[in-house]
């Protein structure tokens, strides 16, 4: 049978290595890219970035409550739900070969260079000041304008001072609206604040933030050479680098929707 249709066999076969090829990665592969990438940090962090959010309204609670609802805030977050938000968008948009081109590049030494000369939280207080200044010669040092000139040009084709703003202010709103409840009556949000808040956050707080990232990521980076921090820029304006970046992004906002959902039912079970 075989011997008579040699081409559909082959052709079969073809098929069937292909599908194999790209068949949808596991949990433990998953797990792996989230960790080489960073990704089971930002997990983790999600708890800091509401907590430092909600911070800003302390004063306008009544005495004792504030804590009261930090406790609440923090009992929102689950680490595995979280972590399975994630699991589910990159298992079901990634294929197993997308996944370990992702993991080549997370492991590759054009990422590493530019991944530990990053690392925030070894910098101590001298060094956020010096990245500072480093920004102000990324203005008047013509010989740094060309790797200035390239990071504002990749994130504004990558649309990540506004995706990741919109982002924010989304967050910080439904925050305002979990809270607004139960702070003290006089200290109340209206739509009109809630609106002003968002222009806030979209058009002064996050550009001024994603200045300080550009300062910190360029001063840390300042021993390497242009071409080695274009290459690490080039790759996530590739299509996979795109990718992956979309699927970060939706996966962060669906994990900090989910916490802030958690907050409002616990916020209105306890006080409503």
């Amino acid at each position: 049978m075989l011997n008579r249709y040699p081409l559909v066999f082959f052709v079969l076969m073809i098929c069937f290595v292909g599908c194999m090829a790209d068949q949808q990665p596991n949990r433990s592969e998953i797990e792996n890219l989230l960790k080489l990438s960073g990704a089971d940090e930002t997990i983790g962090g999600l708890p800091d970035l509401i907590f430092t959010q909600l911070s800003q309204f302390e004063d306008r609670f009544p005495e004792g409550r504030y804590s009261e609802v930090k406790e609440l805030l923090n009992r929102s977050f689950s680490i595995q739900k979280s972590f399975d938000i994630y699991h589910d968008h990159f298992s079901s948009r990634l294929s197993k070969s997308e996944l370990d081109s992702l993991v080549s590049w997370f492991q590759s030494e054009t990422y590493l260079k530019v991944d530990s000369c990053t690392q925030t939280e070894e910098f101590d207080s001298l060094d956020f000041l010096a990245a500072e200044r480093y920004g102000e010669k990324l203005i008047t040092d013509s010989s740094l304008a060309y790797r200035s000139q390239q990071y504002d040009q990749f994130s504004e084709s990558e649309g990540i001072i506004a995706g990741y703003g919109e982002a924010f202010s989304k967050g910080l709103i439904s925050l305002l609206r979990a809270i607004n409840p139960v702070v003290i009556e006089s200290e109340k949000l209206s739509e009109n604040d809630f609106i002003r808040s968002k222009t806030w956050i979209e058009q002064e707080y996050f550009p001024q933030l994603a200045q300080r990232v550009k300062n910190l990521m360029l001063y840390g980076c300042r021993n390497l050479s242009d071409k080695e921090i274009i290459d690490y820029l080039a790759f996530y304006t590739t299509p996979l680098g795109r990718k992956y970046s979309a699927i970060s992004k939706d996966s962060d906002r669906k994990a900090h929707s989910e916490i802030i959902l958690n907050f409002r039912k616990l916020i209105e079970q306890t006080y409503l």
